[in-house]
C-alpha cells in the first residue's frame, strides 16, 4: 500500500512539474488590428505594430480601451509588455502618444524604433517633458542586422524596404525577428516580394528555422508567393495581416488554398498558441 502511495505521489509531482514547465513555455500570438500582434505570455511579451489609432476604413484598429489594458499589463493572459516595436512611421502602424504613454507607465520596458520613428516620438517626449530616451533603442537603417536583448527576449532588426518605393522611398520599414521562449517569429511590416527579396536572401542564415512569419496578405496573393515563401523563409506557420474588413472572399479563399499553414487575422482578439520548439 505504501509503495502504491509513493508511486502515485511521485507521478503527481512529475506531472505537476511537466504542466508547470509547459505553461511557462507557452507562447501566444494575439491580433490587435492591422499588422499589430502581441506575442508572449504572462512572463514575457512583445508588442509589434500594435500601438496605432483609427486611420482609414481599410484598416482594423484597436479601441482605446484595449490599448489601455495593454499598457497597464492587463490584457487577456499577457502581463507587462517588455518590448514595444513599430516597423515604420505610418499611422496604421505607429502612434507617438501611445508609445509615450507605454514607456512612461512601464519604466523597465523598452521601445525599438527606427531613427525616423524616433524623431517623431522625440517631438511627443519634448511636449510631455518626460525624458524617456534611455528606454528607446534604435537600429540603424543600413542593411545590417542589429541585435537587442531585454528581459530574456532577443530581437534582431534589419532594413526591409517599404512596398511601392516610387511613393514611399523615404519610409524606413524595418523587419524584426523576435525570439521568445525558443519561438522565432518574423514580422516584415509593409513590404512586398519585389523590394524585400534581396534583403531576405542577404539574411538567409538569420531566417533559418522560423516558427512564424507575419506577412501582409498581399504577399500571399501573387502567383510566385508559394515558391518565394518556401525558398526564402519557409516558416511553420504564416499569419496573414493587414487584411481590410471588406476583403473579397475569393482572395481569402485563394490564400487558404495556396498555403495550408496560414492563419488569416481578421478579428481583433484572435489568438493562437505556439508551443516552444524545444518540446515539439
Amino acid at each position: 500500500m505504501k509503495i502504491s502511495y509513493r508511486r502515485t505521489l511521485l507521478f503527481a509531482l512529475v506531472y505537476g512539474v511537466a504542466i508547470s514547465c509547459f505553461s511557462q513555455d507557452k507562447v501566444t500570438i494575439s491580433y490587435v488590428g492591422n499588422m499589430g500582434v502581441l506575442i508572449g505570455n504572462d512572463k514575457q511579451a512583445v508588442l509589434i505594430d500594435g500601438f496605432h489609432k483609427e486611420y482609414g476604413q481599410q484598416y482594423l484598429f484597436p479601441p482605446d480601451s484595449l490599448i489601455k489594458k495593454i499598457i497597464s499589463g492587463e490584457y487577456d493572459e499577457f502581463g507587462t509588455i517588455d518590448i514595444a516595436i513599430a516597423t515604420h512611421q505610418h499611422k496604421d502602424h505607429f502612434d507617438p502618444v501611445y508609445f509615450h504613454s507605454f514607456l512612461d507607465f512601464n519604466k523597465s520596458s523598452i521601445a525599438i524604433l527606427s531613427p525616423q520613428i524616433n524623431e517623431i516620438l522625440n517631438v511627443e517626449i519634448k511636449k510631455q517633458k518626460v525624458d524617456l530616451h534611455e528606454q528607446i533603442k534604435t537600429p540603424d537603417y543600413d542593411g545590417k542586422v542589429h541585435t537587442f536583448h531585454h528581459e530574456g527576449i532577443e530581437i534582431k532588426a534589419f532594413q526591409c524596404d517599404h512596398v511601392n518605393p516610387a511613393r514611399h522611398k523615404s519610409i524606413e520599414n524595418t523587419a524584426y525577428v523576435i525570439n521568445v521562449k525558443g519561438v522565432s517569429i518574423l514580422h516584415v511590416g509593409d513590404t512586398n516580394w519585389d523590394v524585400v527579396e534581396k534583403h531576405l536572401i542577404e539574411h538567409k542564415e538569420l531566417l533559418r528555422h522560423l516558427d512564424v512569419a507575419i506577412l501582409p496578405y498581399w504577399m500571399l496573393l501573387e502567383e510566385k508567393s508559394i515558391e518565394l515563401v518556401e525558398r526564402l523563409i519557409n516558416p511553420r506557420t504564416i499569419y496573414a495581416t493587414h487584411i481590410p474588413p471588406n476583403i473579397e472572399e475569393v482572395q481569402k479563399k485563394g490564400i487558404s488554398e495556396n498555403f495550408q499553414n496560414v492563419v488569416l487575422f481578421t478579428k481583433i482578439g484572435q489568438a493562437m498558441e505556439i508551443r516552444d520548439i524545444r518540446v515539439r
